[in-house]
């Protein structure tokens, strides 16, 4: 679309789009700003290129357990969520392919939390849109993203740098774990009653009353019904022997996953839990060493004025974030 257009659409007529879910597009954040014409006519024609508002969306933080909330998500009856990321809060018709008419959609985005341009687009085009966060340890968050772009042999990590020469050089290491100035921007746009903050330890201690949780939220009645597996940890840390086989079984995971469509993405988890590939991942991976203290106390000034002011935003004590010997 040009770039110098002059005919935008009123608000209303944005506020009437995301109540029907749908919004003009393409484009992520000001659909007005890249359209012309009447917005109404063009939504009167069914145009297939139109964008669908979720009724929330997942925006992190990374290695915060939103993995494992997607897979439950996904597997409940009145939920539609994409089994890959869309790289948009918007979904588009690809994305909407395995829509059922399920009541409720929702997006993933784990980099959502800390991507400054998000909150602007939120706040521009929803009126009732709920988002959720998770928010891990940042050291724990810290050593485990390490160990997962290790994993997958990446840019600077292709080289197998210690954890140490990764803090020096991949910043991201520690800024994504700084969370409260994030959630802050996302409060002063949505309020504090749109936004859901869970804490990861609650999920590893009882998953069932973290599910329960985030469904009370959503408004989503609680279900029993779901595969016996759901508990499981999934996208777990791990260090593996051969990076090139790895990558290789990303990949026929990938593939999998497309095959068999987003609603059924359950069979992908069984697969992966067979005892053929579950062989074969024993195989291929090691145990990842726990941080040791001294390295975990350095790193923890890092994050304790951030943590701190965390515990008053939640109103929740962490002190079990902190190492031992810590004030």
């Amino acid at each position: 679309m040009p770039g110098d257009m002059t005919c935008r659409p009123s608000f209303d007529l944005l506020a009437t789009a995301f109540a029907s879910r749908k919004l003009p597009g393409p484009g992520l954040a000001r659909p007005a700003d890249r359209y012309t014409g009447d917005m109404a006519d063009e939504l009167s024609k069914g145009r297939t290129d139109l964008l669908v508002a979720p009724d929330f969306i997942v925006i992190g933080a990374q290695r915060g357990g939103t993995t494992w909330m997607q897979r439950r998500l996904i597997e409940h009856p009145e939920v539609f969520v994409p089994a890959w990321r869309t790289d948009d809060i918007f979904l588009d018709a690809d994305a909407m392919s395995g829509h059922h008419d399920e009541p409720v959609v929702g997006v993933f985005d784990a980099t959502l939390l800390t991507r400054s341009e998000v909150p602007k687009d939120i706040k521009a085009l929803s009126t009732s849109v709920k988002l959720l966060a998770v928010v891990r340890n940042p050291v724990d968050r810290a050593y485990s993203w390490y160990h997962i772009r290790l994993r997958q042999g990446d840019g600077l990590y292709e080289a197998e740098p210690s954890f140490a020469e990764a803090l020096e050089a991949d910043p991201q290491l520690v800024s994504n774990g700084i969370y409260t100035p994030h959630l802050k921007r996302y409060i002063d746009v949505v309020g504090k009653n749109r936004l859901w903050i869970g804490v990861f330890d609650d999920l590893r201690a009882d998953p069932l009353q973290f599910l329960t949780d985030v469904l009370h939220f959503l408004g989503i009645e609680e279900t029993t019904d779901l595969p016996s597996h759901w508990a499981k940890s999934v996208n777990y840390s791990a260090a593996v022997q051969n990076r090139r086989l790895h990558r290789l079984a990303r990949r026929a995971k990938r593939g999998t996953r497309r095959v068999l469509g987003m609603r059924n993405q359950w069979l992908v988890d069984r697969l992966e839990q067979s005892r053929i590939v579950t062989s074969f991942k024993r195989a291929n991976e090691r145990v990842v060493p726990p941080l040791d203290e001294a390295t975990r106390s350095i790193l923890f000034e890092r994050f304790a004025d951030d943590i701190a002011e965390l515990e008053q935003l939640l109103g929740r004590d962490l002190s079990r974030w902190k190492p031992r010997g810590a004030r």
